[in-house]
């Protein structure tokens, strides 16, 4: 996302783009020439009850939030859309900046995840995440990570996907492993 912005060049703005603005916020200021009809259309906003009702509407969106704050934090499992479960994962040990997101949809036994920051690896390792149910860690999939530490990968979670509590990330041989045989880089619990 943070590339977005620098994916294109600088680009000069039309010729008289300037002029247009502000001839455009001249009409709106005091005094403006705009026909009496189009000044009229906004100016029972300027009545005194507008204000108060403005102001009821600030408090009562500022007592909602207070009320969501002290109900505590949202917990790294928030649904998303229904159907939709989204996991935080934490950067640990030598990936300790690092952190990544996880959305799993269980009705059709997909997810994606999305990490940043994640250490670059040799040639001849990958990341691998586990789906953690007790001590059993079930593979999730192998990625790799560019060289600014994002990486994706999409995967299939199990049928039987019911009781499993966590989701870890560590480092593999390329390709894989059949149970993690290195170091845990991130974590997060569903």
């Amino acid at each position: 996302m943070g590339r977005i912005a620098l994916a294109l060049g600088e680009a000069e703005p039309p010729a008289g783009l300037e002029q247009r603005i502000m001839a455009r916020l001249a009409l709106a200021a005091p005094g403006d020439t705009a026909p009496a009809g189009r000044r009229r259309t906004f100016a029972f906003l300027r009545s005194p009850a507008w204000g108060i009702a403005a102001v009821v509407l600030v408090l009562l969106l500022a007592a909602g939030n207070v009320t969501q704050w002290a109900r505590g934090a949202p917990s790294a499992r928030t649904a998303a859309s229904p159907g939709l479960d989204t996991i935080i994962l934490v950067g640990v040990n030598d990936a300790k900046g690092a952190y990544g997101t996880v959305v799993l949809d269980a009705k059709d036994n997909g997810g994606v995840l999305a990490v940043r920051d994640m250490p670059r690896l040799d040639a001849g390792h990958q990341y691998q995440l586990w789906l953690v149910r007790g001590d059993e860690r079930r593979s999730g999939g192998v990625f790799s990570v560019d060289d600014d530490g994002y990486g994706n990968l999409l995967l299939s979670i199990p049928r039987d996907f019911k009781g499993f509590t966590g989701i870890g990330i560590s480092v593999e041989p390329k390709g894989g492993s059949p149970a993690p045989t290195g170091a845990r880089v991130a974590a997060g619990k569903l």
